[in-house]
C-alpha cells in the first residue's frame, strides 16, 4: 500500500480514538448528568462526523489516484490473429508506465524454442503509454499448445509510475483454458483471412490470362 495513504489513514484513526477517549473521560469524571460532560460528548460527535467525512474524501482521492496510475497487464492472445498465438502486454491505466520489465521464473518460449522477448533486446520497455499495448508472436496456436503441455508460467512484472515510485506485482499466465476451447468461436477471423487472399488469387488469374494471350498471339 502507498505509504502516504497509510499515514493519512493512521492519522484519521488516531484522531478518532483520541476524540472517543476524551468523551469517555468526560463522562467518567463529570458524571452522566453533567452539562460539561454532554457538551464534551456533543463536541466529540461533531469531530467524529468531520473525521468520517475526511475518511470518505480520502477514499475518493485514493480511487481517483488509482484510476490515474498505470495498470500493466500481460496476457495470451489467441483471438486477434487467425490461427496464431501472441503474448500481449497492455497498459489499461490512465498514465504511462516506465521501465517495464518481466522476470520469468520459467522462460516462455515460442514454438521454435526461442525465448520470448516482448520488451526488446534490453529486456526493458522504456515507456508504455495509456491504452497502448505491445505483442510478440508465439507461433501457430495449436502448435504452441502442443509444445507446452504445462501451460502455466509465473514471474513478476515491474515498472515505474510518473511520481517515481516502483510497482512490482506477481504474474501468472495460463493458456490451459485454450487447449479445449474453440479458438475461433466467431467466423469473422476466417472471413477476413479469406478476403485477404483475394488480391493474390486475382493476380494469379491475371498472370494466367496474360500467358494465354501471349500464347494465342504467337
Amino acid at each position: 500500500m502507498n505509504p502516504e495513504r497509510t499515514l493519512i489513514r493512521g492519522a484519521l484513526v488516531l484522531a478518532a480514538a483520541i476524540v472517543l477517549g476524551v468523551a469517555v473521560v468526560a463522562i467518567t469524571e463529570e458524571g452522566g448528568r453533567s452539562q460539561q460532560a454532554w457538551a464534551a460528548i456533543a463536541a466529540a460527535m461533531a469531530v467524529l462526523a468531520a473525521i468520517t467525512s475526511a475518511w470518505t474524501s480520502q477514499r475518493v482521492v485514493e480511487l481517483q489516484e488509482t484510476a490515474l496510475e498505470p495498470n500493466v497487464v500481460v496476457s495470451f492472445d489467441f483471438r486477434s490473429r487467425y490461427q496464431l498465438a501472441q503474448l500481449r502486454i497492455s497498459n489499461r491505466g490512465g498514465s504511462p508506465a516506465y521501465d517495464v520489465r518481466i522476470d520469468w521464473q520459467t522462460p516462455l518460449k515460442t514454438t521454435e524454442n526461442k525465448d520470448v522477448s516482448i520488451l526488446g533486446p534490453s529486456g526493458v520497455l522504456p515507456i508504455l503509454s495509456p491504452k497502448d499495448d505491445a505483442s510478440v508472436l508465439l507461433g501457430q496456436s495449436q502448435a504452441f499448445l502442443n509444445a507446452n503441455q504445462q501451460t502455466v508460467w509465473t514471474g513478476t512484472i515491474t515498472y515505474r509510475v510518473g511520481t517515481g515510485g516502483t510497482r512490482t506485482m506477481p504474474l501468472m499466465l495460463s493458456a490451459e483454458h485454450e487447449r479445449w476451447s474453440l479458438l475461433h468461436n466467431l467466423e469473422d477471423q476466417r472471413t477476413h483471412y479469406e478476403l485477404q487472399q483475394i488480391p493474390d488469387r486475382l493476380q494469379t488469374i491475371s498472370n494466367e490470362l496474360s500467358d494465354i494471350r501471349k500464347a494465342i498471339s504467337r
